[in-house]
Order: structure tokens, then C-alpha cells, then sequence
């Protein structure tokens, strides 16, 4: 089960899921705290965007 990390803003709960998208986002995301849960690679075509943006 993934670590969630709980924030609150204005009064809200807010359940805070990270995915980055390459890995030297995610690498900076971990330096700051932020509970990550998966890592999208970074597509190397143009053509590889629209899958990429499906599976998001």
C-alpha cells in the first residue's frame, strides 16, 4: 500500500499522489519529501507522447 502524505489547505484533507514523469524529476521530487508513487519514463518521440498521456 502506498505512503500517502495528508496535507491541509483551507480546511480540506487532501491526500497528496506524486507520479513524475523522468527520472531526474523524480530524484528532485524524493530531495524534497514529497511521497512518490511511480515514475513515468520520458517518452523519446513525438509519437510517444499520446500513449504516455493515456497511461497517466
Amino acid at each position: 500500500m502506498p505512503i500517502l502524505r495528508t496535507v491541509w489547505r483551507r480546511r480540506a484533507l487532501i491526500n497528496l499522489q506524486v507520479w513524475a514523469v523522468g527520472e531526474r524529476v523524480h530524484a528532485r521530487l524524493a530531495d524534497a519529501g514529497l511521497p512518490l508513487l511511480g515514475l513515468f519514463n520520458v517518452p523519446n518521440s513525438v509519437q510517444a507522447i499520446t500513449p504516455l498521456v493515456g497511461q497517466i
